[in-house]
C-alpha cells in the first residue's frame, strides 16, 4: 500500500469538514498497517475502499487505531470521541476546556480565550463533582446563534460562538450544522488578535 506520496499538511483545507484542521491527512486503498504506515502522532488515515477512518496514536509512529475502538464511540455514521477526565467542580456540561496545568489527566474550564493554552475539549456530562466526560471531536448540541456551514470560535468569554473574537486568541473548535449544534473539532492552531 504505497500512500506515503498522498499525504499532505490540513490545516488550510477549511472546507474538508471530516478533518479539518488536523495534522496530517493519508488516504489509501486499504487499511493502513502498523508495521509499514508510520505516521506522525495525531495523523489520520481514511480508507478510500470502506470509508472507515484511523487516527495515529503512538508517537513513534506505528499504532493505528480505528474510530469505533478504544476510546472512541460510532452512532451510526458519527464517529466521536470522548473520555472521563478530572476537573475541578466548577466545570459545568457545555463549557469548553484546555488540559490542566495543575490536575493530573484532568482538565479546567475555559473562562476566556486569552490563556496560552489551548482548546481541546467540551464537557458533555459531570458524572461526579470533580469528573467530567469530555468530548475531543463529535457533534454537540444545546447552543444557540450558531449559523449552519459557518465555522464556531472559542469567544471572548470562552465559550462557544459563531462571532469571530476582537481580542485574545481565535481558535476555531468546529463548523455549524444546525443554529444549536455544531461538529467539535478543534483546530491545533490559534491565532493572537493584537
Amino acid at each position: 500500500m504505497a500512500i506515503t506520496n498522498q499525504q499532505w499538511i490540513d490545516h488550510a483545507n477549511q472546507n474538508n469538514k471530516e478533518f479539518s484542521n488536523r495534522n496530517i491527512l493519508l488516504k489509501g486503498d486499504g487499511a493502513p498497517s502498523n508495521t509499514t504506515t508510520p505516521a506522525p502522532f495525531g495523523s489520520f488515515y481514511k480508507d478510500k475502499l470502506t470509508g472507515k477512518r484511523y487516527e495515529q496514536t503512538s508517537l513513534v509512529g506505528y499504532d493505528w487505531q480505528e474510530f469505533g475502538s478504544g476510546g472512541s464511540v460510532v452512532v451510526g455514521e458519527t464517529a466521536f470521541i470522548a473520555e472521563e477526565r478530572t476537573c475541578d467542580s466548577s466545570l459545568a456540561v457545555g463549557d469548553l476546556v484546555w488540559e490542566s496545568s495543575s490536575l493530573l489527566n484532568g482538565v479546567d474550564k475555559c473562562t476566556n480565550n486569552t490563556d496560552l493554552r489551548r482548546v481541546i475539549g467540551i464537557c458533555i456530562e459531570k458524572p461526579e463533582s470533580e469528573k467530567g466526560k469530555i468530548l475531543f471531536r463529535g457533534k454537540v448540541s444545546g447552543f444557540s446563534g450558531l449559523s449552519t456551514a459557518m465555522k464556531v470560535y472559542v469567544g471572548e468569554d470562552g465559550r462557544p460562538t459563531a462571532t469571530v473574537p476582537v481580542a485574545g486568541y481565535m481558535q476555531i473548535i468546529g463548523d455549524a450544522v444546525s443554529e444549536s449544534t455544531f461538529d467539535f473539532s478543534p483546530s491545533s492552531t490559534r491565532v493572537k488578535r493584537l
